[in-house]
């Protein structure tokens, strides 16, 4: 059996972290978008070219997904995804034209942009979203329950950490609580976020690190990993 190609081997890893998240990832020449609430179709058809995976939630596509081998620089290839995402085909049902979600993916590292947002850019992400969760926040007037969710999984792992014997202190809680609210617009945060409104107003990463110390990085990726399921 011949070697993979480094693109070849980067699109199993990346099959298989779409599976890991709830998406049934498909051939464009065997697509059934009924098979599951979230379908991910490899290298469907656009006006602009063919991204490696065209995102689907109930029957209409939501984002996409560019592939690069291991040790590419992911930092502008979301140049080449807003041009599949503006370029959809006639007849492709979508959620939103442009396309709202983008994501560029070497298999070890993740890049994801959110297109709602007012300061658009990519962020790394450390698993592609679930299927549920990419719906919710395309569809605003629905993000109210997300929020919701997002701040019930939040008391629950404060508990779970009380339960544990950690406790914050009231200037450590302000600030999980508005990383909890970041999460919960952005679905995900990462440090370099720290620097910018409102944590910047606080002290930003630098004293991010003086309240948390060599926790920080470990607690941003809990919370990542626990508040969007």
């Amino acid at each position: 059996m011949p070697d993979l190609t480094p693109e070849q081997r980067v699109r199993e890893q990346i099959d298989a972290m779409l599976q890991a998240s709830g998406w049934d990832v498909q051939s464009k020449d065997a697509v059934n978008l009924s098979a599951a609430r979230g379908v991910a179709i490899r290298e469907l058809s656009f006006k602009t070219g063919a991204p490696d995976y065209t995102l689907f939630v109930d029957g209409k596509s939501l984002g996409t997904v560019e592939a690069k081998p291991e040790g590419w620089t992911l930092r502008g290839v979301e140049a080449q995804s807003g041009k599949y995402t503006t370029g959809l085909a006639l007849g492709m049902p979508f959620w939103r034209d442009p396309l709202p979600f983008a994501y560029e993916s070497t298999g070890v590292e993740t890049h994801f942009t959110n297109k709602l947002e007012p300061d658009a850019r990519s962020r790394s992400v450390f698993a592609f979203h679930r299927p549920e969760t990419l719906l919710a926040l395309e569809q605003q007037p629905v993000l109210a329950p997300f929020a919701e969710s997002v701040d019930a999984r939040f008391n629950e792992w404060l508990m779970d950490k009380a339960k544990a014997g950690v406790t914050f202190t009231p200037e450590q809680l302000a600030w999980l609580n508005l990383i909890r609210d970041h999460i919960a617009t952005s679905l995900s945060i990462e440090p370099e976020d720290l620097e910018l409104s409102p944590f910047n107003q606080r002290g930003g990463l630098g004293k991010a690190h003086q309240l948390f110390g060599n926790d920080l990085n470990r607690i941003l990726d809990e919370l990542n990993l626990t508040l969007v399921a």
